[in-house]
């Protein structure tokens, strides 16, 4: 049972766009709706969030996220509000680039990338540690504006985001997770102490003890 002062955070991963279903890297500053597919992906949100409430829904400025955040915020009642520090990973000079494309002509730099993602810094992009301390001080920024502990937070980001920051929240290292995107849930609940939301920025919440994550 979540305490009174506990935040119930849901963090969702938004429905995939043509370039995900197509094997092509997407990375921040796309602006891509969701796909066909997709829309059964934030169906299968909606049904699972059936009963839940929710106070408000941040995502990302994208298409597929607005899409995502607007259907689980009609699903659970609540506000929606986009912030660009929720936007996806910036993959630099491998944005757009066929999966297959990127292992065939840098094959060493892709199979780094794809062990140890913080190890490797995309041309012209951004790194997941520096991606991290964005997403996860942005989060802090949320939930530490959150009047009322009762009410639920959901928080809608795209597949690499939502990777690093799940990885965090639960205190798991991101490699494994990176590895086998597809086996990870889409959606899931966590548990964060308001008392601990003291100070914005990456330290803004102590959760390795503290938050416990259940899947949906």
């Amino acid at each position: 049972m979540a305490k009174v002062n506990d935040i119930q955070l849901l963090l969702a991963r938004c429905g995939p766009t043509e370039w995900d279903r197509g094997g092509r890297l997407c990375g921040g500053g796309n602006d891509l709706p969701v796909c066909g597919f997709g829309r059964e992906h934030v169906q299968g949100l909606v049904d699972r969030l059936k009963g839940s409430t929710l106070g408000i829904v941040v995502s990302g400025p994208d298409a597929a996220s607005v899409e995502t955040a607007d259907a689980i915020a009609d699903a659970t009642g609540a506000r929606v509000k986009r912030s660009d520090d929720f936007e996806e990973v910036n993959l630099g000079l491998w944005d757009g680039l066929l999966i297959a494309e990127l292992e065939d002509r840098f094959p060493k730099a892709y199979r780094q990338w794809t062990e140890n993602p913080a190890g490797v810094l995309v041309p012209q992009g951004e790194s997941v540690d520096d991606a991290r301390d964005r997403l996860v001080g942005n989060l802090g920024r949320v939930l530490s504006r959150t009047r009322s502990a009762g009410k639920g937070v959901g928080i809608v980001l795209r597949p690499m985001a939502y990777l690093i920051v799940r990885a965090w929240l639960r205190g798991e290292n991101l490699t494994e997770s990176w590895k086998h995107p597809s086996e990870v849930p889409p959606l899931e609940w966590h548990c964060v102490p308001k008392l601990r939301l003291r100070r914005e920025g990456s330290d803004a919440l102590s959760v390795s003890a503290d938050s416990r994550a259940k899947a949906s």
